[in-house]
């Protein structure tokens, strides 16, 4: 029997805060995690809803509406359990962000740029094709653009079951589709894009496609699309800072409750 095991957060003043990543660290960073389990109320988390470093860190994703619940982690090792017991902070209200500078929003939207971010669950990998790189060799930068942009339609309609396109489009489909899941004809227009190409990347290199998001203000959210390498560097970054319009009369409103956040440690 393994003894000593504690979950103790990183900041020992810290509490789990509703919308961010709470990381914990095991005592005994050389164990092995056999599994990770989590609940706070009314969700539990899977084994692969929390990642581990080679340190012992244990990022956990809390959702925007756990605050003032009680978020209860257990790690299972070989002859031994671990465990913690947190009272979730609610989610702190977004200003309205009307005086901000431009300065001020674009340094929130790619903050901790320089490494992979972690405690992101949804991921995929993508081989780069011939024909998605230029006459150079060297893949072609409106590529990556859509390719991400693919990635977060798949993002959304895993988190929220509505296919983005449904936000928008006017068939009967669509309606009845928004209509299940009680959410209005409206879409998420891009008001700043901008993207980090840190590294070339050549046709046949595989990378991890990651999505994380950076809550702006009440009324804009930053999207980032990241694409790592097997040598787990940061290869390039896509970030579209969006707001939320109603259609068909286009008027701006805050960001709602249901979009998708995957908060990371680079919040």
């Amino acid at each position: 029997m393994i003894e000593d095991i504690e979950l103790l957060p990183v900041d020992l003043e810290a509490i789990p805060t509703a919308g961010s990543v709470f990381v914990v660290q095991i005592s005994r960073a050389q164990l092995t995690v056999v599994s990770i389990s989590g609940s706070h109320s009314d969700r539990q988390y899977i084994t692969d809803s929390v990642s581990v470093d080679f340190e012992g860190h244990l990022a956990i994703p809390v959702p925007a509406d756990a605050g003032g619940k009680t978020l209860c982690v257990e790690a299972l090792f070989p002859g031994a359990t671990a465990s913690g017991v947190w009272t979730v902070q609610p989610r702190q209200n977004l200003e309205d962000g009307l005086d901000m500078s431009p300065e001020e929003i674009f340094s929130l939207a790619v903050a901790n740029l320089s490494k992979p971010p972690y405690g992101v669950t949804f991921r995929r990998t993508r081989t780069w094709s011939y024909g998605d790189v230029e006459s150079g060799g060297v893949y072609y930068h409106p590529n990556l653009t859509h390719y991400s942009h693919q990635f977060f339609e798949e993002f959304f309609r895993e988190r929220v079951g509505l296919h983005y396109a449904d936000l928008s489009r006017d068939s009967d489909e669509s309606k009845r589709a928004r209509l299940v899941k009680g959410i209005p004809q409206m879409t998420f227009p891009v008001v700043w894009l901008y993207q980090y190409m840190k590294q070339p990347m050549e046709a046949g290199d595989s990378y991890t496609l990651l999505i994380d998001t950076v809550e702006i203000d009440k009324y804009r959210i930053a999207v980032r699309a990241w694409a790592i390498s097997d040598a787990n560097s940061v290869a390039a970054v896509v970030i579209w800072i969006r707001c939320a319009v109603l259609l068909p009369g286009r008027s701006i409103i805050a960001i709602p409750d249901w979009f998708p956040t995957q908060p990371s440690n680079a919040e």
